[in-house]
């Protein structure tokens, strides 16, 4: 999606449990429960 300078666009992407997953330190995967605040994109302001 290509988006001009100051416009935005809400987009939605479904997720699933294994998209959050992480090697912990006993190389095992693990889902930590929560809440995850996911960002995309630059946020800086030029």
């Amino acid at each position: 999606m290509y988006l001009e300078p100051g416009q935005s666009k809400e987009v939605t992407f479904k997720l699933s449990t294994k998209d959050l997953v992480f090697v912990a330190r006993n190389l095992k995967w693990i889902t930590e429960p929560g809440e995850f605040d996911i960002s995309i994109g630059n946020q800086k302001k030029r």
